[in-house]
């Protein structure tokens, strides 16, 4: 491929992804084609703009692109981030000459640290420490019948690349760990594997949320399941809100049952209409779990950079979104 004939269309604008930086060196790459914000929210518009492009960068904002058409020279899509199915319909994903792919595993390692500091923060009771301290000048009295992850049963709700490093990260503490995840075709060493749904919540003290939102999952988590658990144990989502049935959280929690570390909800517009947000026994971190700071532009450039630059030498690309994929992703 001659790199300086390629035509590449920069389809977002978010500040979390953009920089000069990286605009200059995607003109180093082929020709450049930036358009506004607001002219690729045109219909029309994009539509022109992807007949004539080779490759699409997209990510945070970029609005659904149109069907593929036969006169379209597009050939690759760059997702710079996670999510696809609101940006990228999957008519692109069955292409068979079109190529798409995402952010991958790149931000698997800051997920599953949220997710363990989460764990911890629930299971050692920071929050209530903290307040009570601060309240009375003494420290709170331990009620729960657990502290430590030493012997603890922790269960991962799905075993993606996060999942995966939840499980490497807190192996050192030494729980018992296994995981409830129809698609893993081979069991990772020093994990249990769940036949059912229901036994991951009736045989965990800690269950941990990881799995993507789709059909089969969606309200998946609900009061029957919740209350399989045992008394005082604790739920963690940091996945996607509507994995867990909300109000049916709410119930158990109020019942006193078990206990939860939420950074997900339904609607994450809203965090005080939520019905979880005055019960004492849940600890909110908003979903910021994952970022990174200032590594964050960094980190989703490289990510997309070195793809760009595979394909252009016609190697192999990372991260590419299958159907089977696609089918399990949020």
């Amino acid at each position: 491929m001659d790199e300086k004939k390629m035509n590449i269309a920069l389809l977002t604008h978010a500040d979390r992804l953009i920089s000069s930086e990286f605009i200059e060196i995607l003109s180093t790459l082929g020709n450049l084609q930036y358009p506004s914000q607001e002219s690729v929210q045109s219909p029309d518009t994009l539509r022109d703009i992807l007949r004539q492009t080779d490759i699409a960068v997209t990510g945070w904002g970029t609005p659904l692109l149109p069907p593929p058409e036969k006169e379209s020279r597009l050939r690759y899509i760059c997702h710079m981030t996670g999510e696809l199915k609101r940006i990228v319909p999957r008519e692109y994903i069955d292409h068979p000459d079109i190529q798409v792919t995402n952010w991958g595993d790149s931000f698997a390692f800051s997920t599953a640290e949220g997710a363990v500091a989460l764990i911890f923060a629930v299971l050692k009771n920071v929050v209530n420490l903290d307040a009570k301290l601060r309240q009375t000048g003494r420290p709170g009295p331990l009620k729960r019948s657990f502290y430590s992850l030493r012997g603890t049963r922790v269960g991962l709700y799905g075993l993606s690349s996060i999942g995966r490093r939840v499980a490497q990260y807190l192996k050192p503490f030494s729980p018992i760990l296994s995981f409830y995840d129809p698609t893993v075709t081979e069991i990772p060493e020093g994990l249990a594997r769940h036949p059912t749904l229901d036994s991951l919540f009736a045989e965990n003290d800690i269950v941990t949320i990881h799995a993507g939102l789709n059909e089969a999952t969606r309200g998946s988590v609900d009061y029957r399941r919740l209350s399989l658990m045992p008394k005082d144990g604790i739920l963690i989502n940091t996945a996607r809100g509507p994995l867990v049935v909300e109000k049916d959280l709410a119930r158990i929690l109020s019942e006193g049952h078990i206990n939860a570390g939420v950074d997900v909800i339904d609607n994450e517009d809203d965090w005080k209409a939520s019905p979880l947000i005055n019960l004492p026994n849940v600890i909110f971190t908003g979903h910021v779990l994952s970022q990174i700071g200032l590594q964050e532009k960094h980190c989703l450039q490289e990510t997309a950079l070195a793809n760009l630059k595979r394909y252009l030498r016609g190697d192999t690309l990372r991260h590419p979104v299958t159907p089977e994929r696609f089918q399990l992703m949020t």
